[in-house]
Order: structure tokens, then sequence, then C-alpha cells
């Protein structure tokens, strides 16, 4: 999603969470006319549920997501006359969060659905109808790829191009979202796929709200986060821009300034491929602890400082930066990392891992 639509999101959800509710004297609310009271509160769940779709978009609960999004959509055109009147949404996340996965649900009647819901609105349906009438038609290609892979388990993700005469970003958009949800499933065959059918079928909680349940857990490596928490204890990953959190009472300070990139690191990108947890089709953004141990005994440099993150050795300062820290009167032996880049995007090539320290090398900052 758009980074303008997410501040935008959370800054609206934010605002109708604290603003008070037919207060007089309030010049924000206006007159608290009967419609006006309807109002409100349907755009305050509108604005919560988004915030729940993203984040369980974000974090794998696809299913969770798509729920969330029908409860929504009843509400998008009341939330257009009134927090968002006057404004040009570059997204809406309860539409646009949701389309790949519809199609690649095959949910042909959740499709329609929303479809009856955009023409309800002329707003609504000058911003989405497009999009949404789009996505339909994509669904009949899904199919087909879905017949396909039943047909010849195996098949190479990129032989299926040819096969079905469609465009591979096509094909490759489709099958990510199919081996996502759960339909497929996708074992690395050189630089493509093999594809194969999958069986597996993820189940929703649905809680006492009759909401399905979005659990607050680490994209990377599943495990439950606190709602105090800017990270993941487990793998360190930054869920700042997932989860809301309260910067006042988390206590982990201030964001770290990563401005030192290491060296020699493409001879470890395994190593880094495991600290990831493996690759995905967006680049890593992992925040860890790494060590940096001095390697006086190195034979082609005894000045030389390496990188150690979860006791994996990922890399070295550069000859000039190890100098700077050796220098340093009190040099940290920890300090914040974040592993960068790593994507795997199929036929579109793999990307390098990356490494920067968040490592002050100037003696009067120390």
């Amino acid at each position: 999603m758009a980074a303008a639509a997410v501040v935008l999101v959370i800054w609206l959800a934010m605002k109708a969470r604290k603003r008070p509710a037919n207060r007089r004297g309030d010049e924000d609310l206006g007159a608290a006319t009967p419609a006006r009271q309807e109002e409100l509160p349907a755009a305050d769940t509108y604005f919560r549920l988004t915030g729940l779709i993203l984040a369980a978009r974000a974090t794998g609960q696809y299913e969770e997501a798509m729920l969330l999004a029908k409860r929504a959509w009843p509400l998008i055109p009341s939330a257009l006359r009134g927090e968002l009147a006057g404004v040009d949404p570059q997204e809406i996340p309860a539409i646009d969060a949701v389309l790949a996965l519809l199609v690649a649900a095959d949910d042909e009647p959740g499709l329609t659905e929303l479809l009856s819901i955009v023409k309800t609105s002329e707003r609504l349906s000058a911003l989405r109808r497009n999009a949404v009438e789009v996505a339909a038609e994509d669904l009949a290609r899904s199919r087909r790829i879905f017949e396909a892979v039943a047909c010849q388990p195996g098949i190479v993700q990129k032989d299926l191009d040819e096969l079905l005469g469609m465009e591979p970003a096509t094909v490759r958009e489709c099958c990510y979202w199919m081996a996502r949800l759960g339909r497929l499933e996708r074992k690395k065959k050189g630089s493509s796929y093999a594809m194969f059918p999958s069986s597996r079928h993820p189940t929703v909680t649905i809680g006492e709200d009759g909401l399905p349940i979005v659990r607050r857990i680490c994209p990377r490596c599943r495990g439950p986060i606190s709602e105090k928490r800017a990270s993941c204890r487990a793998c360190g990953y930054d869920i700042r821009n997932i989860w809301w959190i309260d910067h006042d009472d988390e206590g982990e300070g201030e964001a770290a300034d990563y401005s030192v990139e290491i060296a020699g690191e493409s001879h470890y990108q395994d190593a880094l491929e495991e600290i990831c947890g493996g690759r995905d089709t967006a680049s890593t953004h992992l925040t860890v602890t790494a060590r940096l141990v001095r390697e006086d005994d190195n034979p082609y440099d005894d000045q030389a400082v390496k990188v150690i993150i979860h006791g994996h050795h990922v890399g070295y300062l550069s000859r000039a930066d190890a100098g700077r820290y050796r220098a340093l009167p009190t040099a940290p032996a920890e300090l914040p990392a974040l592993i960068v880049g790593g994507w795997d995007r199929g036929d579109r090539g793999v990307g390098q891992y990356g490494v920067r320290l968040a490592l002050r090398l100037d003696e009067s900052l120390q």
C-alpha cells in the first residue's frame, strides 16, 4: 500500500477513535443532526476495520483480511461523505488490499457483492469501479491457471505463460497469491517455480464481536508481539508500519540511524537468508542486533572487524570504518542493525541482502 495512503488511514483512524461523539460545542462535529449522529459510528467502524485489514494482510492472515473487508464495504460510501469528503483517496484499503486475494480465492460472490456496493455510490463508482471490474476479469484467468496446474502437477510457472497465452506478469501474480492462500504450492526450480495443487485449508477464529480475530504476530517468524513492542522480540522485525505503537510508552527509544553499510555480505547470502527466514517477493526490512568482533589474527588485515548476527558471520566493516571503529574510546560491541533486500520475484530476479549498522563513527558523537 502507498505510504501516503497508510499515513492518511492511520491519521483518520486515530482521529475517529479519539474524537468525542455529540459533545455540545465541538466545532469539528458541527450540528448534531440525526444524519450526522448515524454517520459517525459508521465512519469509526470503517476506520477500525481498515487498520485490521491492513494488519491482517501484512501478516499473512488473508482469510481474515477478506472477511473484514466484506464487513467494511457497506461503510465506505458513508466514509466518503464524512471523513473523506473532499479528499480523493489514493487507495481505499477495504477494496484495494483484498482484490488480488478475492481473485486468488476464486471468490466470485465476493467480487459481485463488492461491485454492487461500488455502483450504489456515484463517487465510489468513479474511484474504484474499473479496478473491481478488472479483478472480475482476472478471475477467469486465475481459474485457467488453477485448472492447468491441477491437470499437470509440477508444471513450471514460466511454462504456463506460453501454455495459456497469458502475460508473464499476470501468471506470476496469480500463482503467487494462490500459493499464499494455500490453493497452490510453489517449489523453487531453477529461476522459476514448479506448481502443485495444495490441500491446505486455513481456519479463521471469530471473536465475540462477530469479527475474525487478527493475531498480533510477526510477519517474519510468526511469533506473538505484545502491544508495547515496536519490534519482534524473537527475530527483531520492525512492526511499526503494521501495528500502531504508543511511542510514549514503548520505552524503546528513538528510531536508529542505520548509516554504516558493511562489506563482504555478498559472500554470506545463505547465512542472511537463514536469519531472515527465507525470501519473499518484497524486500526484507528486518531489524536485528549485530555483534562486532575485532579479528586481530585475520591473515589479510589485522585491523579487520567482523559482523556477527544471530551467531552467523555476515560480513565485515569496511577497512576505513574498521579503523575509525578501533579508534573510538568506547566502541560498542553490540548495536542495532538492519537487513534489507533479499527479494525473490521468480523470473524477475533475486535481490542480494545488505546489512546496515546503527554505528556512530564520529568520536564527538559518542
